[in-house]
């Protein structure tokens, strides 16, 4: 009987090592197939080598001395390389049992990113789909020292930038071409720089994010083109914009790709945004339609939901150059504040804008306006305020372009306006005095005394009784909103100072 039960617990050992070795060969069987596939590893639309992979089943890690990875995306190709990769706290088991990848931390150094943009009439090649991942879960990502470059079709680099990357609790499906969206994360770029299009580029010297914030430093966007320069680009009139900031903060931003692109921030503040428009008039115009403000936002691709967008200290400067002239006439918007409430296309909101500055570094100028983006008539009303204003400031616009210099003095000045993408009527209220305009020659360096009375015995001297009156204004379809308000103003300062 003795015999037998130590016979027994002999074979019991003897079947259980057997069991072991078996699974331990099993399991270095597949490390090794591991191994072997990350040399050349097939998922979906991406191709993963790995120089002299090194799994430790132990200690659940993964060593790599470099990588490459090729891929497809919606509209673009991928190329990632990096220096090193180390994947700590690999769960081999989930992979092995449900295809699912669980990892504690991924460490990758220097990764350097192209996205090059593909052929939308070329047809595109797929990888064919030979390892099936369902999920993958990562608790740590770090991307240090990177550098990531954006090409377009034939090649021509036009976006780059370095970047820190620290991405926490991510999870995705590698089949869905999707984002992955992480709980947290934290990314710093610098020396961010890119063209939005053949005649700008963007510079932003640092951008810091996080789950709370997001942060870009002295955001400029440039004119690759001095003003006549850049006219001889255009076959229609354009504006040249340059644009630079302080800062930009984004606050509690929210992001999503899938089912519908969405953004979402409870406050973006703007400091010091400072910008420089230029319009060449000796160009054809373009006649081509131009939407309303709220048309613009119901038709963006994605989902826009902003609570609050504040700019402190701004500046705008906007010059005209016509026919027959050497230097473009310029008007001025200084010490501007610019709050807008409820900037969405989600909810039926009505959006609030609220405008203040110095015009041409004197008059107190205030506008108001609400427009319920949703109304597809593009309704809207805007009131405009302007205070205590020398009109002689107006010379630096007028004497260039309208041949026109101008005295007096603009006390108060209110125009109620409202309308929609058609038409808008409103009404003025102005008081001034000593109003005199003079009609100069096209250089500008002697008056035309005869056609000075003529103008002069049209305009009121003088307005101080207060009184209200109403003026209609039709929108020419192919010009800017601004332009429309540019209208209505000038139509009720011809209806108030006009006999």
């Amino acid at each position: 009987m003795k015999m037998n039960r130590t016979r027994i617990l002999k074979y019991s050992i003897l079947t259980l090592l057997i069991l072991a070795g078996s699974l331990l060969s099993f399991l270095f069987y597949k490390i090794h197939r591991i191994e072997k596939d990350l040399e050349n590893l097939r998922i979906s639309n991406f191709h993963i080598h790995a120089d002299n992979p090194k799994l430790s089943l132990i200690k659940g890690e993964l060593l790599s001395d470099k990588i490459l990875i090729r891929g497809l995306l919606e509209k673009d190709s991928l190329y990632i390389s990096t220096s090193s990769l180390i994947i700590e706290g690999l769960d081999i088991l989930p992979f092995l049992v449900n295809k699912e990848i669980l990892v504690n931390k991924i460490k990758i150094d220097s990764p350097t990113i192209t996205v090059q943009a593909l052929n939308s009439n070329s047809t595109k090649k797929r990888f064919v789909k030979q390892q099936k991942i369902k999920e993958v879960h990562i608790k740590h990502l770090e991307l240090s020292q990177g550098k990531f470059f954006r090409t377009s079709l034939n090649k021509d680099t036009i976006l780059t930038a370095k970047y820190q990357i620290l991405l926490s609790n991510t999870s995705f499906n590698p089949s869905i071409q999707s984002f992955p969206i992480p709980k947290e994360y934290k990314i710093e770029m610098e020396h961010i720089e890119f063209e939005p299009d053949p005649l700008n580029k963007i510079r932003i010297p640092s951008i810091q994010m996080d789950t709370l914030k997001w942060s870009l430093s002295a955001f400029h966007l440039i004119p690759k083109f001095n003003k006549t320069q850049y006219s001889r680009q255009l076959t229609n009139q354009k504006d040249r914009i340059e644009l630079k900031t302080d800062t930009i903060v984004i606050h509690h931003p929210e992001f999503a790709k899938e089912p519908n692109s969405i953004w979402k921030s409870s406050f973006v503040e703007i400091n010091q945004l400072h910008t420089d428009i230029y319009r060449d008039k000796t160009l054809p115009p373009d006649l081509s339609y131009r939407p309303m403000i709220s048309k613009m936002l119901r038709t963006l691709p994605i989902t826009l939901d902003i609570d609050s967008l504040q700019v402190k200290k701004g500046s705008i400067t906007y010059g005209e150059l016509l026919k027959h002239k050497d230097k473009a006439g310029e008007i001025a918007i200084t010490n501007l504040d610019l709050n807008i409430s409820r900037l969405n296309n989600t909810f039926k909101d009505t959006m609030n804008i609220e405008f203040t500055g110095s015009f041409m570094d004197q008059g107190q100028l205030y506008i108001h306006s609400k427009i319920p983006v949703w109304n597809t008539n593009d309704y809207f009303i805007t009131n405009i305020y302007l205070n205590d204003f020398d009109t002689k400031r107006l010379d630096a616009f007028t004497s260039k372009n309208l041949q026109v210099r101008n005295t007096g003095f603009l006390q108060h000045a209110v125009f109620q306006i409202s309308g929609n993408e058609n038409n808008a009527t409103g009404t003025v209220v102005m008081s001034y005095k000593d109003l005199q305009i003079r009609v100069m020659n096209k250089e500008g360096s002697k008056e035309k005394k005869l056609w000075s009375t003529i103008a002069n015995t049209l305009i009121r001297k003088e307005n101080k009784n207060l009184k209200q009156q109403a003026f209609e204004v039709t929108r020419n379809k192919t010009k800017s909103y601004f332009n429309y308000m540019w209208l209505c103003v000038q139509k009720g300062l011809i209806t108030s100072m006009i006999y």
